[in-house]
């Protein structure tokens, strides 16, 4: 009997809630994503794409900027776009960031893991576009469709964009005149990003980086911007509490972000391509840490220091930052060396180490792949491996959020506001990209070897 009455009470449940749905309107439900726009080459939403590339600018520095300023360029800006909430780059770095970004692919495919990276193989020097192992967008785009041009905070990162053929950029120029210090200040960046905005309202306007000479508007254009990453690494600067609350000074470079973008917009209005072109606003990496008062300095040669213990000249190249990546000189001692750090992990500041098989399941083996550190060691968090006098109060590279969950907003006429919370990674960005232009995103080599969707719900 008991059985029974289950049974039935079961039934007159499921009758109850076949009679719910059968009174809605399954049309009034709301659809997850709107229809799917057209891609194709003769019908597509997009003639040119502006990227922006803002260093360290965290997806909650966009949600509370524009939740604090509603009537915002940003705000606006979202408001025709679509906002993705809980994207993350799969390796927190400038160059590897970037290359994420305009290829499709994480350092698996790109070969490109840090910008201090390292290469066992390799004898002589090469150009950075020349250590890429797949093509770029620019590269497409620019056999393909039309001009493409670069405002980048240095030559070394911004020649990434020009792929292996090197050929992937018609203009590129911006670079800061600060490169050869030892550190940008927020002002010398704030001065970089205020040349690089003048470049990008002259390719707007349809002439060359110079301004001098008149030049078609680039069918995919951009610049990197590091006036937020400066004032985030900034002693008096940075987030006045754990949860992302800007100090005054960094108030003052999303300010200026905010008046770039606007700026940018008007440009394309006045111009008449405003409807046909989409801006990306999206960084390579995230800063850490937000808070600062775990913070501790460890310069780096301490922790080679214990590589080399195990056998003098064992740690042939360490870069460090909130990570720590480690090439052997003889790859067939990282137990040995695994060992010796976990005997000294307290003190050196380290929250996991990571080797073998468990480092296989993100990079390249390092058995089949020259370029991939043998060890990765996370830091706790506040510990950054840095020269104790750079002054250096923020860095990227780890795997905690703060390093990888950036900004990624596609605005574009054909776009009405929404925020998607589906977890996605930055390489998604250019498959998208290349579909508004109307090409096949297959047109990427990395998609052939990672099989890297577009951003959900555009196409």
């Amino acid at each position: 009997m008991p059985r029974i009455l289950r049974h039935r009470q079961a039934t007159a449940l499921c009758a109850c809630a076949c009679a719910f749905f059968s009174f809605r309107d399954v049309g009034q439900i709301p659809d997850q994503y709107p229809k799917p726009l057209i891609h194709t080459s003769a019908d597509h939403p997009a003639a040119h794409i502006l990227l922006l590339s803002v260093d360290g600018l965290h997806a909650v520095d966009l949600a509370n900027w524009i939740a604090r300023h509603p009537h915002s360029a940003l705000a606006e800006l979202s408001a025709r776009g679509v906002t993705y909430t809980d994207a993350h780059v799969p390796w927190a770095d400038p160059a590897a960031g970037l290359a994420t970004l305009v290829t499709g692919g994480t350092p698996i495919s790109t070969g490109i893991v840090t910008s201090d990276g390292y290469d066992r193989a390799q004898a002589s020097p090469l150009a950075p576009h020349a250590q890429l192992r797949v093509n770029t967008i620019f590269e497409v785009v620019q056999q393909k469709i039309g001009r493409t041009a670069w405002a980048g905070e240095n030559a070394a990162t911004a020649d990434l964009l020009r792929g292996p053929s090197g050929k992937g950029l018609d203009e590129a120029c911006g670079w800061q005149d600060e490169d050869s210090k030892v550190r940008v200040t927020a002002e010398d960046a704030a001065r970089g990003d205020a040349r690089r905005l003048q470049i990008l309202l002259r390719w707007i306007d349809g002439r060359d980086c110079s301004g001098s000479g008149a030049a078609a508007v680039p069918s995919l254009f951009g610049a990197s911007l590091t006036a937020v990453q400066a004032a985030q690494d900034e002693k008096a600067m940075g987030y006045a509490d754990a949860v992302g609350t800007p100090s005054a000074g960094l108030e003052e470079s999303l300010i200026a972000l905010d008046d770039s973008v606007h700026n940018l917009v008007r440009e394309l209005q006045a111009q008449h391509i405003d409807d046909s072109t989409w801006i990306v606003i999206t960084a390579p990496y995230g800063e850490e840490p937000m808070d600062r008062r775990p913070r501790r300095i460890i310069a780096p040669g301490e922790v080679a220091a214990v590589a080399n213990s195990v056998k003098p000249g064992l740690a042939e190249h360490f870069s460090g930052g909130d990570v720590g990546t480690i090439w052997l000189s003889e790859p067939s001692l990282v137990a040995s060396v695994v060992s010796a750090y976990e005997r000294c992990a307290t003190s050196l500041g380290i929250d996991k180490i990571i080797s073998g098989v468990e480092l296989a399941l993100t990079l390249n083996a390092p058995s089949t792949d020259e370029r991939m550190p043998d060890i990765v060691l996370l830091a706790q968090p506040g510990v950054l491996w840095v020269k104790p006098g750079e002054g250096t109060w923020a860095s990227h590279g780890g795997w905690r959020d703060e390093d990888t969950h950036v900004a990624l907003l596609v605005a574009g006429a054909h776009l009405s506001g929404r925020v998607d919370k589906t977890p996605v990674p930055t390489s998604q960005l250019a498959p998208l990209l290349l579909r508004a232009l109307g090409m096949e995103k297959f047109d990427l080599q990395a998609l052939h070897l990672e099989h890297t969707p577009a951003l959900p719900g555009i196409f």
